[in-house]
């Protein structure tokens, strides 16, 4: 079975190496403060969606909170931030393993962190 899910993972990992960065879904992200009210960036700051929860391509202000707001292209940048931490930690068994291991974590949370990269990478723009 852990063979199967490596090889799994592997293979999206394939795919997502080939992606083009139109292909990942990002959106703008809005902050807010303990009240509830916006925070203004001088630019959007865009977030990659990656298991639903969004890496952020660029610092964004100090806020109490934040969530997604309308789909937006994604940046080469923020597309190569997540691909580089995919290639980083992902493509092999010991890569996993050292990501487990450097994160305090359970090999499956990495393997789902994995997947998540792989599929957000070749996402479909919506």
């Amino acid at each position: 079975m852990r063979f199967v899910l490596s090889f799994a993972i592997l293979a999206c990992g394939v795919l997502a190496l080939s992606a083009p960065a139109a292909a990942a879904k990002c959106v703008k992200m809005d902050f807010f403060d303990q009240y509830g009210a916006v925070i203004p960036t001088p630019q959007p700051v865009m977030g990659l969606l990656v298991g639903g929860e969004p890496v952020l391509g660029g610092a964004g202000p100090a806020y109490f909170s934040k969530k997604p707001a309308e789909p937006a292209p994604c940046p080469a940048a923020l597309i190569e931030k997540v691909q580089g931490l995919f290639n980083t930690s992902c493509p092999t068994e010991a890569r996993r393993a050292q990501a487990a291991k450097d994160n305090k974590v359970d090999l499956a949370v990495i393997n789902k962190g994995c997947g998540n990269m792989a599929e957000a990478l070749r996402e479909p723009v919506q």
